[in-house]
């Protein structure tokens, strides 16, 4: 493929945009934690919901499962749950493409790795430079903030 691309209508020549995330504004911390906060209270108020009309057993279970399709759903369908989509962040591949739902429910298995770290796997956030959570440096994923 030519390194230069025909711009839309334009007639002038265009250079794409580089493969990868260099360019990005990545997510930090912060914005990240208010980001799953939200998730969680829509996440709690469903549970809810399902505990107390099914009870605790197969609300739970219920409840459990909704958890797990609405991080692969939204984080594969766009790279933004609900709560992302507030604070302005997605959820990108490595080289700046977006996640198949493949890669979402691998990312949902990284969560319960950052987890079992006793959530050191989601504070290294702070410290990384690209910051990347222990779950997006095993399975090569950035949160960066949508242009």
């Amino acid at each position: 493929m030519s390194e230069q691309m025909q711009g839309a209508g334009s007639g002038q020549i265009q250079t794409p945009p580089a493969v990868g995330t260099a360019g990005y504004h990545y997510a930090g911390f912060w914005i990240r934690f208010l980001a799953i906060f939200i998730d969680s209270i829509i996440l709690n108020i469903v549970g809810g919901i399902l505990g107390k009309i099914l009870g605790p057993g197969i609300g739970g279970f219920l409840s459990f499962a909704v958890n797990i399709a609405y991080f692969i759903y939204f984080i594969g369908s766009s790279g933004q749950t609900p709560g992302k989509m507030v604070c302005g962040i997605k959820v990108i591949n490595a080289d700046g493409t977006e996640l198949d739902y493949t890669r979402a429910f691998l990312r949902w298995l990284g969560y319960i790795i950052s987890t079992l770290t006793i959530g050191i796997g989601y504070i290294i956030a702070g410290f990384d430079d690209e910051k990347r959570a222990l779950h997006d440096r095993i399975f090569e994923t950035r949160v960066v903030y949508i242009k």
